[in-house]
């Protein structure tokens, strides 16, 4: 009896931090698209390239790094 408590628990407890989990790779995928989107907007009208470039390459680092932990996760 006290190992089918500690097992639905466990169980919940995981479930849990799965669904967390999976919001805050969504969260990261939403971040990086708005400062990919911002930045490359950015970077056409103001016509500042070198100083964007880099934000560009962190934002689409994030949004593969969430989508890689989501796949993983889901």
């Amino acid at each position: 009896m006290v190992t089918d408590i500690s097992n639905d628990l466990l169980q919940s407890l995981l479930s849990i931090l799965n669904i967390t989990l999976i919001y805050i790779t969504k969260l990261g995928i939403w971040i990086g698209l708005m400062i990919t989107t911002e930045k490359t907007s950015k970077a056409f009208l103001y016509k500042e390239r070198k100083r964007n470039e880099t934000a560009i390459g962190k934002g689409i680092g994030i949004i593969f790094v969430s989508l890689i932990l989501y796949i993983l996760i889901a």
